[in-house]
Protein backbone atom coordinates (compact mmCIF):
# COMPACT_ATOMS: atom_id res chain seq x y z
CA UNK A 1 0.00 0.00 0.00
CA UNK A 2 1.30 3.43 -1.00
CA UNK A 3 0.66 6.48 1.14
CA UNK A 4 -0.45 9.44 -0.98
CA UNK A 5 -0.72 13.10 -0.15
CA UNK A 6 -2.73 15.79 -1.89
CA UNK A 7 0.45 17.44 -3.14
CA UNK A 8 1.87 14.24 -4.63
CA UNK A 9 -1.41 13.37 -6.34
CA UNK A 10 -1.70 16.84 -7.88
CA UNK A 11 1.90 16.64 -9.09
CA UNK A 12 1.27 13.27 -10.76
CA UNK A 13 -1.90 14.58 -12.40
CA UNK A 14 -0.02 17.67 -13.57
CA UNK A 15 2.83 15.58 -15.02
CA UNK A 16 0.38 13.54 -17.13
CA UNK A 17 -1.34 16.73 -18.43
CA UNK A 18 -4.75 15.49 -17.33
CA UNK A 19 -5.87 18.89 -16.08
CA UNK A 20 -7.15 21.14 -18.86
CA UNK A 21 -7.50 24.45 -17.04
CA UNK A 22 -4.96 24.59 -14.21
CA UNK A 23 -5.89 28.14 -13.24
CA UNK A 24 -9.22 26.92 -11.83
CA UNK A 25 -7.56 24.60 -9.27
CA UNK A 26 -6.94 27.22 -6.51
CA UNK A 27 -10.46 28.62 -6.87
CA UNK A 28 -11.94 25.12 -6.74
CA UNK A 29 -10.00 24.18 -3.59
CA UNK A 30 -10.96 27.47 -1.91
CA UNK A 31 -14.64 26.88 -2.68
CA UNK A 32 -14.43 23.35 -1.30
CA UNK A 33 -12.98 24.66 1.93
CA UNK A 34 -15.83 27.18 2.22
CA UNK A 35 -18.46 24.48 1.72
CA UNK A 36 -16.81 22.10 4.15
CA UNK A 37 -19.02 21.49 7.17
CA UNK A 38 -17.70 21.78 10.69
CA UNK A 39 -16.74 18.88 12.94
CA UNK A 40 -19.40 16.67 14.47
CA UNK A 41 -18.99 17.90 18.04
CA UNK A 42 -19.69 21.49 16.95
CA UNK A 43 -22.88 20.36 15.22
CA UNK A 44 -23.95 18.50 18.36
CA UNK A 45 -23.23 21.54 20.54
CA UNK A 46 -25.14 23.75 18.12
CA UNK A 47 -28.14 21.42 18.19
CA UNK A 48 -28.07 21.06 21.98
CA UNK A 49 -27.81 24.81 22.50
CA UNK A 50 -30.66 25.45 20.07
CA UNK A 51 -32.82 22.86 21.86
CA UNK A 52 -32.24 24.51 25.25
CA UNK A 53 -32.98 27.91 23.77
CA UNK A 54 -36.21 26.59 22.28
CA UNK A 55 -37.36 25.10 25.61
CA UNK A 56 -36.70 28.32 27.53
CA UNK A 57 -38.37 30.50 24.91
CA UNK A 58 -41.47 28.27 24.84
CA UNK A 59 -41.60 28.58 28.63
CA UNK A 60 -41.40 32.35 28.29
CA UNK A 61 -44.30 32.33 25.81
CA UNK A 62 -46.38 30.34 28.29
CA UNK A 63 -45.55 32.62 31.22
CA UNK A 64 -46.24 35.72 29.15
CA UNK A 65 -49.65 34.33 28.19
CA UNK A 66 -48.91 34.53 24.47
CA UNK A 67 -49.78 30.85 24.05
CA UNK A 68 -52.24 28.89 26.15
CA UNK A 69 -52.84 25.19 26.67
CA UNK A 70 -56.58 25.79 26.24
CA UNK A 71 -56.08 26.83 22.61
CA UNK A 72 -53.64 24.27 21.28
CA UNK A 73 -55.36 24.29 17.89
CA UNK A 74 -53.88 27.77 17.30
CA UNK A 75 -50.34 26.73 18.11
CA UNK A 76 -49.70 25.84 14.49
CA UNK A 77 -49.92 29.54 13.58
CA UNK A 78 -47.14 30.30 16.04
CA UNK A 79 -45.30 27.28 14.69
CA UNK A 80 -45.54 28.49 11.11
CA UNK A 81 -44.40 31.96 12.19
CA UNK A 82 -41.29 30.60 13.94
CA UNK A 83 -40.53 28.28 10.98
CA UNK A 84 -40.70 31.22 8.57
CA UNK A 85 -38.45 33.24 10.90
CA UNK A 86 -35.92 30.39 11.01
CA UNK A 87 -35.78 30.19 7.22
CA UNK A 88 -35.25 33.94 6.95
CA UNK A 89 -32.48 33.92 9.60
CA UNK A 90 -30.77 31.07 7.77
CA UNK A 91 -30.71 33.10 4.56
CA UNK A 92 -29.18 36.08 6.42
CA UNK A 93 -26.25 34.18 7.95
CA UNK A 94 -23.87 34.78 5.04
CA UNK A 95 -21.99 37.42 7.04
CA UNK A 96 -18.21 37.73 7.15
CA UNK A 97 -18.03 37.98 10.94
CA UNK A 98 -17.79 34.53 12.52
CA UNK A 99 -19.64 35.65 15.67
CA UNK A 100 -22.52 37.01 13.58
CA UNK A 101 -22.68 33.79 11.58
CA UNK A 102 -22.76 31.70 14.76
CA UNK A 103 -25.45 33.86 16.38
CA UNK A 104 -27.67 33.77 13.30
CA UNK A 105 -27.20 30.01 12.87
CA UNK A 106 -28.02 29.37 16.55
CA UNK A 107 -31.05 31.67 16.45
CA UNK A 108 -32.27 30.11 13.22
CA UNK A 109 -32.00 26.55 14.55
CA UNK A 110 -33.67 27.51 17.86
CA UNK A 111 -36.51 29.22 16.00
CA UNK A 112 -36.99 26.15 13.80
CA UNK A 113 -37.08 23.90 16.88
CA UNK A 114 -39.74 26.09 18.51
CA UNK A 115 -41.78 26.22 15.34
CA UNK A 116 -41.74 22.45 14.85
CA UNK A 117 -42.56 21.71 18.49
CA UNK A 118 -45.59 24.01 18.44
CA UNK A 119 -46.66 22.86 14.98
CA UNK A 120 -46.41 19.14 15.83
CA UNK A 121 -48.29 19.47 19.14
CA UNK A 122 -51.01 21.50 17.46
CA UNK A 123 -51.53 19.10 14.56
CA UNK A 124 -51.45 16.09 16.92
CA UNK A 125 -54.09 17.79 19.10
CA UNK A 126 -56.29 18.49 16.08
CA UNK A 127 -56.02 14.91 14.76
CA UNK A 128 -56.61 13.47 18.25
CA UNK A 129 -55.50 9.94 17.31
CA UNK A 130 -52.76 7.60 18.50
CA UNK A 131 -50.89 8.19 15.25
CA UNK A 132 -51.23 11.98 15.49
CA UNK A 133 -47.62 12.64 16.51
CA UNK A 134 -46.02 10.53 13.74
CA UNK A 135 -48.27 12.15 11.13
CA UNK A 136 -47.52 15.65 12.44
CA UNK A 137 -43.78 14.96 12.51
CA UNK A 138 -43.92 13.57 8.99
CA UNK A 139 -45.71 16.71 7.77
CA UNK A 140 -43.26 19.03 9.54
CA UNK A 141 -40.22 17.14 8.24
CA UNK A 142 -41.45 16.97 4.65
CA UNK A 143 -42.50 20.62 4.74
CA UNK A 144 -39.05 21.94 5.71
CA UNK A 145 -36.55 19.33 4.44
CA UNK A 146 -35.98 20.92 1.03
CA UNK A 147 -36.49 24.51 2.17
CA UNK A 148 -34.40 24.64 5.35
CA UNK A 149 -31.08 23.13 4.26
CA UNK A 150 -29.45 22.68 7.67
CA UNK A 151 -27.98 19.17 8.17
CA UNK A 152 -28.56 19.21 11.95
CA UNK A 153 -32.27 20.01 11.55
CA UNK A 154 -32.65 17.50 8.73
CA UNK A 155 -31.07 14.74 10.79
CA UNK A 156 -33.00 15.45 14.01
CA UNK A 157 -36.33 15.88 12.23
CA UNK A 158 -35.92 12.69 10.22
CA UNK A 159 -34.76 10.69 13.23
CA UNK A 160 -37.61 11.93 15.45
CA UNK A 161 -40.10 11.09 12.71
CA UNK A 162 -38.76 7.54 12.31
CA UNK A 163 -38.66 6.93 16.07
CA UNK A 164 -42.21 8.28 16.45
CA UNK A 165 -43.45 5.80 13.83
CA UNK A 166 -41.59 2.96 15.57
CA UNK A 167 -42.98 3.88 18.99
CA UNK A 168 -46.48 4.11 17.59
CA UNK A 169 -46.20 0.64 16.06
CA UNK A 170 -44.57 -0.91 19.11
CA UNK A 171 -46.84 0.55 21.80
CA UNK A 172 -50.19 0.61 19.98
CA UNK A 173 -52.35 -1.82 21.94
CA UNK A 174 -54.81 -2.40 19.10
CA UNK A 175 -52.33 -4.07 16.75
CA UNK A 176 -52.17 -7.34 18.69
CA UNK A 177 -50.77 -10.23 16.64
CA UNK A 178 -50.16 -7.96 13.63
CA UNK A 179 -47.54 -5.96 15.56
CA UNK A 180 -44.66 -8.19 14.41
CA UNK A 181 -45.65 -7.73 10.75
CA UNK A 182 -45.70 -3.94 11.11
CA UNK A 183 -42.37 -3.82 12.97
CA UNK A 184 -40.61 -6.14 10.52
CA UNK A 185 -42.13 -4.34 7.54
CA UNK A 186 -41.00 -0.97 8.89
CA UNK A 187 -37.53 -2.42 9.56
CA UNK A 188 -37.35 -3.73 5.99
CA UNK A 189 -38.33 -0.34 4.57
CA UNK A 190 -35.66 1.44 6.63
CA UNK A 191 -33.00 -1.14 5.76
CA UNK A 192 -33.78 -0.92 2.04
CA UNK A 193 -33.75 2.89 2.06
CA UNK A 194 -30.47 3.07 4.02
CA UNK A 195 -28.81 0.50 1.74
CA UNK A 196 -29.89 2.40 -1.37
CA UNK A 197 -28.72 5.77 -0.06
CA UNK A 198 -25.36 4.43 1.12
CA UNK A 199 -24.37 2.20 -1.80
CA UNK A 200 -25.13 4.56 -4.70
CA UNK A 201 -22.64 7.24 -5.67
CA UNK A 202 -25.13 9.49 -7.48
CA UNK A 203 -27.14 10.30 -4.33
CA UNK A 204 -27.26 14.03 -3.56
CA UNK A 205 -25.53 15.26 -0.37
CA UNK A 206 -28.93 16.60 0.75
CA UNK A 207 -29.94 13.05 1.67
CA UNK A 208 -26.91 12.36 3.87
CA UNK A 209 -28.69 13.47 7.11
CA UNK A 210 -31.61 11.19 6.21
CA UNK A 211 -29.17 8.31 5.74
CA UNK A 212 -27.69 8.80 9.21
CA UNK A 213 -31.20 9.09 10.67
CA UNK A 214 -32.17 5.77 9.05
CA UNK A 215 -29.06 4.07 10.43
CA UNK A 216 -29.66 5.38 13.94
CA UNK A 217 -33.33 4.39 13.72
CA UNK A 218 -32.31 0.86 12.71
CA UNK A 219 -30.09 0.71 15.80
CA UNK A 220 -32.99 1.93 17.96
CA UNK A 221 -35.27 -0.74 16.47
CA UNK A 222 -32.81 -3.53 17.16
CA UNK A 223 -32.19 -2.28 20.71
CA UNK A 224 -35.92 -2.12 21.38
CA UNK A 225 -36.50 -5.63 20.07
CA UNK A 226 -33.51 -6.97 22.02
CA UNK A 227 -34.75 -5.57 25.34
CA UNK A 228 -38.49 -6.16 24.97
CA UNK A 229 -38.47 -9.27 27.17
CA UNK A 230 -37.08 -7.22 30.09
CA UNK A 231 -38.99 -4.01 29.32
CA UNK A 232 -42.64 -4.75 28.60
CA UNK A 233 -44.84 -1.69 29.17
CA UNK A 234 -47.71 -3.19 27.17
CA UNK A 235 -48.05 -6.10 29.60
CA UNK A 236 -48.86 -8.39 26.69
CA UNK A 237 -47.19 -11.58 25.56
CA UNK A 238 -46.93 -10.64 21.89
CA UNK A 239 -43.14 -10.44 21.94
CA UNK A 240 -41.55 -9.89 18.55
CA UNK A 241 -39.13 -12.63 17.61
CA UNK A 242 -35.88 -11.48 15.98
CA UNK A 243 -35.71 -14.28 13.40
CA UNK A 244 -37.02 -12.21 10.49
CA UNK A 245 -34.62 -9.36 11.31
CA UNK A 246 -31.76 -11.87 11.42
CA UNK A 247 -32.76 -13.13 7.98
CA UNK A 248 -33.03 -9.60 6.55
CA UNK A 249 -29.70 -8.47 8.01
CA UNK A 250 -27.93 -11.66 6.91
CA UNK A 251 -29.20 -11.24 3.35
CA UNK A 252 -28.31 -7.56 3.44
CA UNK A 253 -24.75 -8.23 4.66
CA UNK A 254 -24.16 -10.89 2.00
CA UNK A 255 -25.54 -8.53 -0.67
CA UNK A 256 -23.25 -5.78 0.66
CA UNK A 257 -20.18 -8.03 0.35
CA UNK A 258 -21.13 -8.94 -3.22
CA UNK A 259 -21.75 -5.27 -4.04
CA UNK A 260 -18.35 -4.26 -2.68
CA UNK A 261 -16.55 -6.97 -4.69
CA UNK A 262 -18.45 -6.07 -7.84
CA UNK A 263 -16.58 -8.34 -10.27
CA UNK A 264 -18.33 -11.70 -10.88
CA UNK A 265 -14.97 -13.47 -11.16
CA UNK A 266 -13.92 -12.32 -7.70
CA UNK A 267 -17.27 -13.31 -6.20
CA UNK A 268 -16.46 -16.95 -7.01
CA UNK A 269 -13.10 -16.84 -5.22
CA UNK A 270 -12.47 -18.64 -1.95
CA UNK A 271 -12.27 -15.55 0.32
CA UNK A 272 -15.68 -14.24 -0.78
CA UNK A 273 -17.29 -17.69 -0.60
CA UNK A 274 -15.96 -18.19 2.92
CA UNK A 275 -17.12 -14.69 3.94
CA UNK A 276 -20.65 -15.36 2.65
CA UNK A 277 -20.79 -18.77 4.33
CA UNK A 278 -19.51 -17.29 7.59
CA UNK A 279 -22.12 -14.53 7.38
CA UNK A 280 -24.90 -17.07 6.84
CA UNK A 281 -23.68 -19.14 9.80
CA UNK A 282 -23.43 -16.04 11.99
CA UNK A 283 -26.97 -15.05 11.04
CA UNK A 284 -28.24 -18.46 12.13
CA UNK A 285 -26.73 -18.35 15.63
CA UNK A 286 -26.37 -14.69 16.60
CA UNK A 287 -28.63 -11.74 17.40
CA UNK A 288 -29.66 -9.02 14.91
CA UNK A 289 -27.69 -6.39 16.82
CA UNK A 290 -24.38 -8.13 16.08
CA UNK A 291 -25.23 -8.42 12.39
CA UNK A 292 -26.21 -4.75 12.25
CA UNK A 293 -22.99 -3.66 13.97
CA UNK A 294 -20.88 -5.70 11.54
CA UNK A 295 -22.83 -4.30 8.58
CA UNK A 296 -22.17 -0.74 9.78
CA UNK A 297 -18.45 -1.41 10.11
CA UNK A 298 -18.28 -2.96 6.63
CA UNK A 299 -20.26 -0.23 4.86
CA UNK A 300 -18.46 2.52 6.82
CA UNK A 301 -15.06 1.14 5.84
CA UNK A 302 -16.13 0.71 2.20
CA UNK A 303 -17.58 4.24 1.92
CA UNK A 304 -14.79 5.82 4.00
CA UNK A 305 -17.36 7.13 6.48
CA UNK A 306 -15.75 7.22 9.91
CA UNK A 307 -19.02 8.09 11.68
CA UNK A 308 -20.73 4.90 10.53
CA UNK A 309 -17.60 2.85 11.21
CA UNK A 310 -17.32 4.14 14.78
CA UNK A 311 -21.03 3.58 15.32
CA UNK A 312 -20.58 -0.06 14.37
CA UNK A 313 -17.48 -0.39 16.57
CA UNK A 314 -19.32 1.05 19.57
CA UNK A 315 -22.34 -1.20 19.04
CA UNK A 316 -20.32 -4.44 18.83
CA UNK A 317 -19.44 -4.67 22.56
CA UNK A 318 -22.97 -3.56 23.53
CA UNK A 319 -24.72 -6.23 21.49
CA UNK A 320 -22.11 -8.89 22.31
CA UNK A 321 -22.56 -8.26 26.02
CA UNK A 322 -26.34 -8.45 25.75
CA UNK A 323 -26.17 -11.54 23.51
CA UNK A 324 -24.07 -13.53 25.98
CA UNK A 325 -26.06 -12.15 28.91
CA UNK A 326 -29.35 -13.33 27.38
CA UNK A 327 -28.13 -16.88 26.69
CA UNK A 328 -30.08 -19.33 28.84
CA UNK A 329 -27.03 -21.37 29.90
CA UNK A 330 -24.74 -21.57 32.93
CA UNK A 331 -21.76 -19.30 33.50
CA UNK A 332 -19.39 -22.19 32.81
CA UNK A 333 -21.07 -22.80 29.46
CA UNK A 334 -20.95 -19.08 28.64
CA UNK A 335 -17.23 -19.03 29.37
CA UNK A 336 -16.79 -22.03 27.07
CA UNK A 337 -18.69 -20.19 24.32
CA UNK A 338 -16.47 -17.11 24.76
CA UNK A 339 -13.33 -19.26 24.72
CA UNK A 340 -14.46 -21.13 21.62
CA UNK A 341 -15.38 -17.90 19.85
CA UNK A 342 -11.93 -16.50 20.55
CA UNK A 343 -10.27 -19.64 19.19
CA UNK A 344 -12.34 -19.48 16.00
CA UNK A 345 -11.49 -15.80 15.46
CA UNK A 346 -7.77 -16.33 16.07
CA UNK A 347 -7.79 -19.32 13.73
CA UNK A 348 -9.47 -17.29 11.02
CA UNK A 349 -6.97 -14.46 11.50
CA UNK A 350 -4.05 -16.89 11.28
CA UNK A 351 -5.45 -18.43 8.10
CA UNK A 352 -5.86 -14.99 6.53
CA UNK A 353 -2.25 -14.14 7.41
CA UNK A 354 -1.09 -17.46 5.96
CA UNK A 355 -2.95 -16.88 2.68
CA UNK A 356 -1.88 -13.19 2.69
CA UNK A 357 -5.46 -12.03 2.17
CA UNK A 358 -4.91 -9.17 4.62
CA UNK A 359 -2.18 -7.74 2.34
CA UNK A 360 -4.36 -7.40 -0.73
CA UNK A 361 -2.70 -10.39 -2.40
CA UNK A 362 -4.48 -11.13 -5.68
CA UNK A 363 -3.12 -14.61 -6.22
CA UNK A 364 -6.19 -16.12 -4.56
CA UNK A 365 -8.37 -14.58 -7.27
Amino acid sequence: MTNHTMTSLLEKIDDKDILIDQEKIPAFMTEQQKNKSGPLYLKLLLGFGAFLSAIFLIGFLFLAGLISEKHQEYWFLWGLAFIATAIQLHRMKGHDEIMTQTFLAQSSLASMAIGKILFVYSIAHILDTSSGFPIALLIATGMTYYVYKVPTDRFLSSFCCLVAILMNIFFEAGLGDARAWFVNGFFLCQLTAAAYLFTHDNIKPDYRPLTYALILSLCATVLLISTQSEFNPRKYNDYIQPYIMNFLLTGGLISLLIHIVGDMKKIKTLPIILACCGTAFLGAISAPGILLAISLMVVGYDRHDRYVTWMGLLLVPVFLFYFYYSLDITLLQKSAVLFGSGIVLLTGYGYMKFKKWDQGDQSCA
